[in-house]
């Protein structure tokens, strides 16, 4: 039986570093949703569990400040 992956959502505004990120983030075994804003985020936050939460603080429709008090 194969194990459990764990998964991952990385809120980040620039590609370069958002595609990066997701990449060794797969690489390494984990399941990754990326998107490239907090309204975004907070849209699949609400939708889904996941055990870590990669945030940026600056990016457009809701800062990620602005998303944790959401949550």
């Amino acid at each position: 039986m194969e194990p459990i992956k764990k998964s991952i959502i990385i809120a980040e505004d620039e590609s370069a570093l958002r595609d990066l990120y997701k990449s060794l983030l797969e690489q390494a075994g984990y399941d990754v949703t990326a998107v490239d804003n907090g309204e975004a985020a907070y849209e699949v936050l609400v939708a889904r569990k996941f055990n870590l939460l990669l945030l940026d603080i600056l990016m457009p429709k809701l800062s990620g400040l602005e998303l944790l008090e959401r949550l």
